[in-house]
């Protein structure tokens, strides 16, 4: 047996493409309906009453989920399992259960132990909610346009604005973590060399751009943490390391030990759904 504990995980909802997906396997052209309706009501309510609602849906989230991964790649996060069923359709994050943070900056970087062939890596994230959002467009042609040929069309036109989207949320948040309060040309290439530099010399993800927060839940220390409660029942160490994670924007000098990257030999190399 294993050790267990309750997550609440709060979110807007907890439609999913999976959701999408499920009717659309059954055949259930009614249902997709009456839950296209349901989540534009839910989630995007300017665009209640649209021309085409399906196509109104797919356009919010594929944009929703543009912004979402590029502030996940702004924070070093991986998120370890991004199937359709974790893919929200709040552009939210949701089914985390093996995710961890970068800390030497590796693009190619996994954690997650059921990701052995690296297909939710770091770097991946981006074309994986490309994948995923792709799977909601396809549950929604019947809904589009009866015409299958010009339904497929238009939804294709909203899937090519998702590398536009991110590409753009991206750049916003790579400027502001390196401190550049506008954008220039030439800028593009100043930021991926310097990404580049980052990985030939696997520089610490967090500590090298002090706009980042001075505090995550690094690896490291989230093994610590659940080792001394679940071995030892000290909770001590956790309830310390929450009243930092408070105020991860904040320096806390007498906190200072919790924003040390891991040593080699603590550095974690897999996660699990449990962690």
């Amino acid at each position: 047996p294993l050790p267990g504990g309750v997550v609440v995980r709060v979110a807007a909802s907890h439609l999913r493409v999976g959701t999408f997906e499920l009717l659309a396997s059954r055949g259930d052209q009614a249902g997709l309906q009456a839950l296209t309706t349901y989540a534009l009501g839910r989630h995007y309510p300017d665009a209640v009453g649209a021309v085409n609602e399906p196509l109104a849906l797919l356009e919010r989230v594929v944009a929703a989920q543009a912004s979402l991964v590029a502030r996940w790649l702004g924070l070093g996060f991986i998120h370890g399992v991004m199937n359709t069923d974790n893919t929200s359709i709040s552009g939210e994050t949701i089914d985390y259960g093996p995710c961890a943070f970068l800390d030497e900056y590796v693009p190619q970087k996994t954690f997650s132990s059921i990701d052995r062939g690296g297909r939710y890596a770091y770097a991946n994230q981006p074309r994986m909610a490309l994948w995923n959002v792709t799977r909601l467009a396809e549950t929604l042609i019947p809904l589009i346009d009866p015409e299958q040929g010009r339904a497929v069309a238009m939804a294709t036109e909203q899937l090519d604005r998702f590398a536009e989207l991110f590409g753009e949320a991206h750049s916003r948040v790579l400027h502001a973590k390196a401190g550049l309060e506008r954008e220039e040309d030439g800028d593009v290439k100043l930021l991926q060399t310097l990404l580049d530099r980052m990985a030939s010399g696997e520089v610490d993800f967090t500590r090298f751009r002090r706009v980042n927060p001075a505090f995550i839940p690094r690896n490291h220390r989230v093994e610590q943490l659940i080792t001394a409660a679940v071995r030892q029942g000290d909770f001590g160490p956790f309830e310390a390391f929450h009243r930092v994670l408070a105020r991860p924007y904040d320096d806390q000098p007498e906190s200072a030990s919790w924003a040390e990257p891991p040593a080699r030999e603590e550095r974690v190399q897999a996660t699990f759904c449990g962690t």
